[in-house]
């Protein structure tokens, strides 16, 4: 399937990440190497009944309403409210009509939107899916999930973002049915997001928080730091500072 939650996901894991590496993706892969999750469900889920969609109008539209709104197993994915996507799915289907939706290739049963639209049907499913989806929200839940950044943070993030105008670049990425390219448009994303990190973030935003482990070499050396020394006090002896630490393996 492809809906909000995919292109969220690879925007985030490629372009975004790309850009903010030194810092995002590290904390990412802390924030999930730090916690232990029961993962029993997932790994021997419920037998399920695949849902069946009509090909009318009503099996179309809760087609659309379903995969526009189901998030997946990845715990870095993201789908727009119910709500969001009822209004998506009604006006999407308002606009072209179900026999136009299917003659362009439309499958219910995998949700995809990259269709071979004409210029004009692409420009209004984009605008339909920008006009119904609050798609600053969910780089603000994107960006501060598992603290990749800290909830200011990515709030300034998320509305740099949207007042530039580069969540159309999310919508477009539905409708050709991959990641928005960073690069395209004049490198319009690129150029852009990376004005807005350099807005938004400092410099602890790009600490990674991850255990400072021994290199293996280094386990069960001696290090012994000699300082330089002091100036004695008047009537002392000179003084020098040794410390010596030991890493145990």
């Amino acid at each position: 399937m492809v809906a909000v939650s995919r292109s969220f996901r690879s925007l985030t894991t490629r372009a975004l990440t790309a850009l903010v590496a030194s810092g995002v993706a590290v904390a990412v892969l802390a924030a999930c190497s730090a916690s232990q999750w029961d993962t029993s469900e997932i790994d021997t889920p419920a037998p399920s009944t695949i849902k069946e969609y009509t090909r009318d109008e009503v099996g179309v539209r809760e087609s659309l309403v379903d995969h526009l709104s189901t998030v997946g197993t990845n715990l870095n994915e993201w789908a727009a409210p119910r709500p969001q996507a009822e209004c998506a799915a009604t006006k999407v289907v308002d606009r072209f009509g179900v026999d136009r939706l299917l003659e362009l290739g439309y499958e219910p049963q995998d949700g995809d939107l990259g269709l071979s639209y004409g210029d004009d049907e692409r420009t209004a499913m984009m605008n339909i899916l920008a006009g119904c989806i609050d798609f600053q929200a969910g780089l603000l839940e994107m960006f501060s999930a598992y603290q990749k950044l800290d909830f200011e943070s990515a709030a300034c993030v998320a509305r740099g973002i949207d007042r530039r105008g580069l969540t159309r670049e999310f919508a477009a990425g539905l409708l050709i049915g991959a990641e928005p390219d960073p690069f395209s448009n004049d490198n319009a994303l690129a150029f852009g997001t990376t004005a807005i990190l350099a807005e938004c973030l400092d410099d602890q935003d790009l600490i990674p928080v991850i255990p400072q482990d021994p290199f293996p070499q280094d386990v069960g050396e001696t290090t012994t730091t000699t300082a330089k020394p002091a100036e004695p006090a008047e009537g002392d002896g000179e003084g020098s500072e040794t410390t010596t630490t030991t890493t145990e393996p």
